[in-house]
Order: structure tokens, then sequence, then C-alpha cells
């Protein structure tokens, strides 16, 4: 499923370097039910 840009959503190189710090998960963890990048997208969108 492909989504339209918002002008709020993270640039790639604010992306790159957050992350490692967004992919810290157990390896026992259950697949991600959505992409890292949208979850971040919509928690910077809800907190602003």
């Amino acid at each position: 499923m492909t989504r339209r840009a918002y002008p709020s959503d993270v640039d790639d190189e604010t992306y790159h370097f957050l992350l490692p710090y967004l992919a810290l998960s157990p390896e026992h963890a259950p697949q991600r039910k959505y992409p890292l990048r949208d979850v971040l997208n919509a928690l910077l969108w809800m907190s602003r």
C-alpha cells in the first residue's frame, strides 16, 4: 500500500539518523504490522 507523502513527513536524512534507535528490538519479537517510518511520521504528527 502506498500513501501520499505529506510536508510533515520525516526526510530521508533524519530517518536514517533515527533508524538505529527505532530498530532496537529483541530477536524473538513479532513482525511489525506497520513500517517504522510510518509510525515515526504518525507520532511526530500527533506531537506537534
